[in-house]
């Protein structure tokens, strides 16, 4: 069952050390998730978890993974805190600023304003669109990147979780309980996220199958 998300921020706000000086937008996961790769494995800290949003120009779909991390702008990357003592696998609050870009460490360089930008989590272990490479790439609908506002929300910071996902919300790529996105996995068993990995393009197996054939074919004539 899903921890809920008020409980589990005001438990995971006082182990960052969070403020509520300026607009705080504190995102993560909720207590004891099960997160899972394609293959069944539970995710580790070779994980990168990021909230972020792609360029006004830029919808992420099936048929364009490739260009997604050239048109993607990271707001936040989060610390995968499993057995550390954190109440949350990957929790942070970073706050907004201004000119709509964060206070993160971990802000892509040269980001424009996120004000309007649908916002994603997107964990991964690896950039390049190959087997072995696992992606999550999701977003609950509401979740919208706000004008800043520093007097907004009663002080009170903004809340965005991995438990706000409704089977409607159909990931990018992967899946979460009750949603099946784009991507290849053969692990079929309970989970709350999984990450799906990629099989290789067309022409990398067809270059396989003839260097094989091409292989086989000297030895019979040796």
């Amino acid at each position: 069952m899903k921890a809920p998300f008020r409980t589990c921020l005001a438990i995971s706000t006082l182990a960052l050390g969070a403020t509520s000086q300026g607009q705080t937008l504190e995102w993560g996961s909720y207590s004891g998730i099960d997160m899972r790769d394609s293959s069944g494995n539970v995710l580790d800290d070779t994980f990168i978890f990021q909230l972020g949003a792609f360029t006004n120009s830029f919808t992420p779909q099936e048929d364009n993974y490739q260009d997604w991390f050239a048109n993607w702008m990271v707001f936040d990357q989060a610390t995968y805190n499993e057995g550390d003592g954190v109440f949350m696998p990957f929790p942070d609050a970073p706050e907004m600023q201004p000119d709509g870009t964060s206070n993160s460490a971990f802000l892509s360089a040269g980001a424009t304003s996120f004000t309007g930008l649908d916002a994603y989590i997107w964990i991964y272990n690896s950039e390049d669109p190959v087997p072995g490479t696992e992606w999550l790439l999701v977003r609950a609908a509401d979740w919208v990147f706000p004008e800043y506002d520093p007097d907004c929300c009663g002080g009170f910071p903004l809340q965005w979780s991995v438990s706000d996902l409704e089977t409607t919300d159909l990931p990018e790529w992967g899946s979460h309980s009750g949603s099946t996105g784009p991507g290849e996995y053969t692990y079929t068993g309970p989970f709350d996220l999984r990450t799906h990995t990629f099989v290789p393009e067309p022409s990398s197996l067809l270059m396989a199958i003839f260097g094989t054939g091409l292989l086989m074919r000297r030895r019979r004539t040796v």
